[in-house]
């Protein structure tokens, strides 16, 4: 399932194929329920903690965006949004574009993927902070690169 991601800048972790679906889906959930101010302040009532819409100029929104999905308040509240009664008797919830969204958010599956892809990338952000301090770094960076690919390497074996 996991791609080498070696001559790929962080950035690029998107268009892998294994990771597109999955952030489509992300994006999905996050343009419905931020997009219609109605929905918006329903989720509010369910979750203490805001969505954080994408965007397409800020270093590794891709991460900040599903790793705010995976915040248990923001799990939780969205999760209790799609299954509670005011959103169901709502006239945007007899859409199929509600049905596609409340099927991704129900869906145990999908949830499996955006911790995958938040693992990996933090393993490559963390590299990149380390690259990007002050002073000798050398040693540290051969290290923590040996544990990224083990750990990647795992991930991809537990796949298998």
């Amino acid at each position: 399932m996991c791609m080498p991601l070696f001559g790929l800048a962080p950035w690029d972790i998107r268009w892998l194929a294994w990771v597109k679906p999955t952030l489509g889906d992300a994006l999905k959930i996050v343009t419905f329920v931020t997009m219609k101010p109605t929905i918006l302040a329903l989720f509010r009532n369910f979750s203490k903690k805001e969505l954080i819409r994408p965007s397409q100029t800020r270093f590794g929104y891709m991460y900040i965006v599903l790793e705010n999905m995976l915040d248990e308040r923001v799990y939780n509240g969205l999760r209790a949004l799609m299954v509670s009664f005011e959103y169901r008797h709502k006239k945007v919830a007899h859409t199929s574009k509600r049905e596609e969204v409340a099927s991704i958010v129900l869906s145990v599956s999908f949830w499996r993927n955006p911790r995958e892809i938040v693992n990996i990338c933090a393993l490559i952000l963390t590299l990149l902070h380390l690259v990007d301090r002050a002073g000798p770094t050398m040693g540290l960076v051969y290290e923590l690169t040996h544990r990224m690919i083990e750990n990647i390497t795992s991930m991809d074996d537990a796949h298998n």
